[in-house]
């Protein structure tokens, strides 16, 4: 059960979504490199070949005073049916994702698979869901789009279908002075139809609110971790 402050803080994301939508295409160069430096999002990740042109595109940073042991141990461990998404619970459960976020580190999360599924909704119930494609631990994870109904990552290798969506999601972490960077990009291409342009505009929106929390949880939760025993890394 959701508390007020959850209640009302979700009530704020809410709010800045209707917000920032009708402004989107003015805000979209600014918010979908937030937090980034000109050489984050320049450069080359592993992961962005999986998707070579992609028709939406974001870099977003934040730098953690923590080590990446302790980031990447809230990093493997997310999706609907794990720990949740360090969102706002509340907003996604008035749609039914029945998210239920931690603050801890689970260690039975603790040892990444390639294949692993980031369920954003309840299994079967039709909502996206992503599964880890390469990884190389504390360094870096990539997950990309899969069909909710096989759980199966399309092979776009060979041609394109009159209608698709590629898509992956990276989290890249370094190690800086104050102790981590975190890097998230997101590579999206789909087919050019108008309903499918207008819905992930829209869902570009809302990825802005809702990861921007997730990430500054990530920070909080990694941060009040130091000076604990480190995460064990299988």
């Amino acid at each position: 059960m959701a508390t007020i402050p959850e209640i009302i803080e979700s009530i704020g994301a809410a709010l800045t979504i209707i917000a920032t939508l009708p402004l989107s295409p003015m805000l979209r160069v600014r918010y979908n490199r937030e937090g980034a430096t000109e050489a984050e999002l320049n450069r080359s990740y592993p992961g962005d070949e999986r998707v070579p042109q992609p028709r939406q595109i974001y870099t977003r940073a934040i730098t953690i005073q923590a080590e990446p042991e302790r980031v990447w141990a809230y990093l493997v461990q997310l999706g609907q049916d794990r720990a949740g998404m360090y969102s706002y619970d509340a907003l996604e459960n008035l749609a039914g994702c029945q998210i239920h976020s931690v603050d801890r580190v689970l260690p039975q999360f603790q040892n990444p698979q390639i294949g692993d599924v980031m369920r954003f909704g309840p299994k079967g119930s039709g909502y996206p869901l992503q599964k880890l494609v390469a990884f190389e631990p504390v360094h870096y994870l990539i997950w990309a789009g899969a069909d909710p109904k096989t759980e199966a990552v399309p092979d776009f290798s060979a041609s394109l279908p009159k209608s698709y969506v590629n898509a992956t999601w990276g989290f890249y972490l370094e190690r800086v002075a104050e102790g981590t960077r975190l890097i998230s990009r997101s590579r999206l291409d789909h087919s050019g139809e108008r309903a499918m342009v207008l819905i992930w505009r829209i869902t570009e929106v809302l990825n802005l609110v809702m990861e921007r929390k997730m990430l500054r949880m990530i920070r909080q939760y990694a941060e009040r971790d130091m000076g604990q025993p480190q995460p064990s890394l299988a």
